[in-house]
């Protein structure tokens, strides 16, 4: 069997929309009363937010796993959501004036 140039590079555009772009970053707390957005340029599909010492509390909100359907609600209070251009988080997210961490997923 031979394949051409042609079937190898369309076998790799298939394969490049099969893998997750992942982008990484990080925030700074402005406190729990506050409001942020984090502009990536794309609406994640799924977004990971951690608090830079990498534990959480008992009951502790002050991270977690949205996605575009599902984003971070605790009693009612939503912490964070996904938006067109990149995400939203408020209260607990910011409680604190530490880094907290992202890892924003687009497939």
């Amino acid at each position: 069997m031979i394949f051409l140039r042609e079937e190898f590079n369309e076998n790799f555009r298939r394969l490049d929309g099969l893998i997750p772009r992942i982008v990484t970053g990080t925030y700074t707390g402005t406190g729990y009363n506050t409001t942020l957005e984090i502009v990536l340029g794309f609406r994640p599909r799924a977004l990971h937010i951690e608090h830079q010492g990498g534990y959480r509390e008992f009951g502790s909100t002050s991270g977690g796993l949205l996605f575009v359907d599902a984003p971070f609600i605790h009693k009612d209070i939503t912490y964070g959501t996904i938006t067109e251009n990149g995400f939203r988080v408020s209260g607990y997210p910011l409680n604190t004036t530490k880094p907290y961490y992202y890892m924003a997923f687009l497939w």
